[in-house]
């Protein structure tokens, strides 16, 4: 549901090896009430 409303940018790279390309999802964060950031728990 996220996806289809929030404003995303999408990268497509590593075009030259074909078998394996890269695809960068980017999500703006500011879009959530709470943090959405991993952190680390000690």
């Amino acid at each position: 549901m996220i996806l289809s409303v929030a404003p995303l940018e999408f990268r497509i790279s590593c075009i030259v090896t074909i078998p394996n390309p890269t695809v960068t999802l980017y999500l703006p964060v500011d879009i959530f009430d709470w943090d959405v950031l991993p952190t680390t728990r000690h």
